[in-house]
């Protein structure tokens, strides 16, 4: 089937990892599939060369009245890509695009997925609020990440659909115990306070001087006054010769393997892809139990550690448990490696294939 995706870009977080996985596997199944972008640059992923990409250009002034221009034009910039491509499905990505996307193919006969990539059941602002649960009855479907997000959603918007994170990563064969001393965290350092890094230093801070061999590392990209942010947090709380900012790692599999524990400190999350890459990869991982995503991900003590929700006191406990209990770690790690695979790209895109399939036949 002609397959046409929409992202605002493709600079490397999440969501787009997603979309980078999911358009490689269906072209490689015999879609025709493009990719559009909502601005013109190289794409941190690396696409598929089957993936025909199309990309806007980058004109927009600083005025509110050249703000106003270049929104009209973007809803007409989606109809003729559509138009043009003549799609058997439309499928966008992540809520500030859906709602765009939706209110653009307006009267065009074409089904649409509006794909989701953060939670409903969390406080929200207004006219996020307005665009998750009122514009999204305008598409066929809405996918939802998680069994909580589901629920919650299914009497609100009759079209949602589940629809899981693919795993990007294959998971390792053996568990490989000879690993670097250092905790992992990965995240975007521009949402710092949301992904609770601030809290992470400090819980690390706490017990950082016990296991003075041992280091906690956040990977991921962000602006220089987020980075310095939270530089000036680790010197403030004496870690810094115990704490490092290793930027956005492009192997991020291989910094997986080398490293020992990953810890999802999250105050919310979608769903949490990180969390199944690095227990792909043989971390031994421990998640606050916020909302929605990790619960569903990890079995307590089985594949991971589920600590109470911002609770502090938990995390760094945990943290030193897992330090000073190699069987532990192995344990939760070898059980990890196996529990990830009910999230291999086959069988995600196999549900992916269902839905368009469905939407197409209705």
């Amino acid at each position: 089937m002609k397959l046409l995706f929409f992202i605002g870009t493709m600079r490397g977080g999440g969501a787009e990892r997603v979309m980078a996985i999911l358009t490689d596997e269906l072209a490689k199944r015999g879609h025709e599939v493009t990719l559009v972008t909502m601005i013109t640059e190289q794409p941190f992923y690396i696409l598929n060369k089957r993936i025909k990409l199309r990309q806007r250009r980058n004109r927009r002034g600083n005025s509110f009245m050249a703000r106003i221009i270049h929104r009209l034009n973007t809803y007409f910039f989606i109809r003729k890509m559509i138009k043009s491509e003549n799609p058997s499905v439309v499928i966008s990505f992540m809520w500030h695009l859906n709602s765009i996307v939706l209110t653009s193919t307006v009267f065009l006969k074409v089904p649409i997925i509006a794909s989701e990539h953060s939670a409903f059941d969390i406080e929200l602002p207004f006219i996020k609020r307005i665009k998750k649960f009122h514009v999204n009855k305008l598409a066929d479907k809405v996918t939802v990440l998680t069994e909580h997000d589901f629920e919650f959603m299914k009497d609100r918007l009759k079209n949602v659909y589940l629809m899981p994170n693919p795993l990007a990563f294959k998971p390792i064969e053996k568990y490989n115990a000879q690993r670097q001393k250092n905790i992992i965290a990965v995240g975007n350092i521009d949402r710092f306070i949301g992904k609770g890094f601030d809290s992470l230093i400090k819980i690390w801070s706490e017990i950082a001087f016990l296991y003075p061999d041992w280091k906690l590392q956040i990977a991921g990209k962000g602006t220089l006054q987020n980075i310095k942010n939270l530089q000036n947090i680790a010197k403030q709380y004496h870690v810094s010769k115990q704490f490092e900012l290793i930027g956005q790692i492009q192997n991020l599999a291989l910094k997986f393997r080398e490293s020992t524990i990953f810890i999802l400190s999250s105050k919310y999350e979608g769903f949490g892809m990180v969390l199944i890459e690095a227990m792909s990869q043989g971390c031994a991982c421990i998640s606050y139990d916020c909302k929605t995503g990790p619960r569903e991900i990890i079995t307590h003590n089985v594949d991971g550690i589920l600590v109470d929700d911002q609770n502090m006191e938990a995390m760094k406990n945990a943290i030193s448990d897992l330090i000073e209990n190699s069987e532990k770690r192995t344990f939760l790690a070898e059980n990890a490696i196996k529990s990830v695979k009910r999230f291999s790209v086959k069988k995600i895109v196999d549900k992916w294939e269902m839905l368009l399939n469905e939407v197409i036949t209705k």
